[in-house]
C-alpha cells in the first residue's frame, strides 16, 4: 500500500471527525438568522404547509458518509486506544491535519509545532530540538507502517465474515 493511499484515508478519518456526519436540515436559515433578518421581529408564515418540501430539501442535502469512513475509524481507533502505537498514530494523524499556516507563528506548521500540539516533545528537548524532530519523522514512518499492517487485517476480517456469511 502507497502512502498516498494512507494519506487518503487518513483525510477521510479526519474530516468525518470535524464535519456533521448528517447536514440534513442545516442547509436552510434558522428561526433566529430570520429574526436577525427581519429585525427582531417573527416572520409570518405563508399560510401553506411546507412541511413535505422541507423534508425533500433536507434529503437532497443529506451527506453520504465516505465508504471507507468506518474501514479507517475502526483501525485509526484501536491503533489510538492501544499504548504501543498511540504516539506514532497521533504523529501521523497531526501531519495530516497540521498542515497550514501556524496562527501562532505565522509560517506553516513544523514538526516541532506538532510535537507541542500533540504530545511527543518534553522541555528537556529544548537543547537538542534536531534529535526531537528526527523521532517525531521516525514515529510518523513508523505509523505509515502500523497503519497499512492493520488496514490489511482489516480487510482480511472483512473478507473472511462476507465468505462465512455467503
Amino acid at each position: 500500500m502507497q502512502h498516498n493511499h494512507i494519506d487518503k484515508l487518513l483525510d477521510i478519518y479526519l474530516d468525518s471527525l470535524i464535519s456533521i456526519s448528517n447536514d440534513a436540515g442545516w442547509g436552510g436559515e434558522s428561526m433566529m438568522a430570520k429574526i436577525i433578518e427581519f429585525g427582531a421581529d417573527i416572520p409570518r408564515g405563508t399560510g401553506n404547509d411546507q412541511s413535505n418540501m422541507t423534508m425533500i430539501i433536507a434529503l437532497e442535502n443529506f451527506r453520504k458518509e465516505h465508504h471507507d469512513t468506518r474501514k479507517i475509524r475502526a483501525v485509526v481507533g484501536e491503533l489510538l486506544n492501544g499504548p504501543s502505537h498511540k504516539a506514532k498514530t497521533k504523529a501521523l494523524l497531526s501531519r495530516r491535519y497540521y498542515h497550514s499556516i501556524n496562527a501562532d507563528t505565522g509560517r506553516l506548521f513544523t514538526d516541532l509545532d506538532r510535537m507541542r500540539l500533540v504530545g511527543g516533545y518534553e522541555i528537556e528537548m529544548a537543547n537538542d530540538e534536531s534529535k526531537a524532530i528526527k523521532r517525531f519523522g521516525g514515529r510518523v514512518r513508523a505509523a505509515y507502517e502500523v497503519l497499512e499492517l492493520e488496514l490489511d487485517k482489516y480487510e482480511r476480517y472483512q473478507e473472511a465474515t462476507l465468505v462465512m456469511a455467503g
